[in-house]
């Protein structure tokens, strides 16, 4: 998959058995694991939290930058479900709506959009998809060869 919100992170061994991700484009988001596979999971965590700040704070989601992981750096791809949400709070920021104005816009409780822009919350992509659809934008999935 391919997505405009896949971040790198640069891993550095701690110690004998420990691995280190720090993120680059997203400031302070640092994962710890004791193996390279436990990271890749430990990153997607620690990049979430992250991703979480930046809508307590009213601040756009950065997209990532194209980079290809090797054996110093790991590329964290967000799943489509949560690529959707970035978009969508980039949508309501440059948009100037707020999660209680969404609601209503929606015809939801509040809280059930609080659920809706966390990261951490599992959302179906159709509840994302009305809610892109209320702030005038349509979501698009499309098919690619991979090369």
């Amino acid at each position: 998959m391919s997505s405009h919100f896949a971040y790198a992170a640069k891993v550095q061994r701690t110690g004998v058995s420990g691995y280190k991700a720090t993120f680059t484009r997203i400031g302070d988001t640092v994962a710890f694991a004791n193996s390279r596979e436990e990271l890749e999971y430990q990153a997607m965590e620690a990049l979430k939290t992250s991703l979480n700040r930046f809508i307590r704070e009213r601040q756009l989601i950065p997209e990532g930058l194209p980079m290809r992981a090797d054996e110093n750096t790991i590329v964290v791809e967000l799943p489509v479900t949560l690529t959707a949400k970035a978009l969508l709070i980039n949508t309501m920021i440059t948009q100037h709506v707020r999660p209680s104005e969404l609601a209503d816009r929606m015809g939801t409780p509040r809280q059930e959009v609080s659920r809706i822009l966390n990261f951490h919350q599992s959302t179906k992509i159709d509840t994302v998809v009305r809610a892109l659809e209320v702030l005038g934008k349509t979501l698009t999935v499309s098919l690619e060869t991979r090369i």
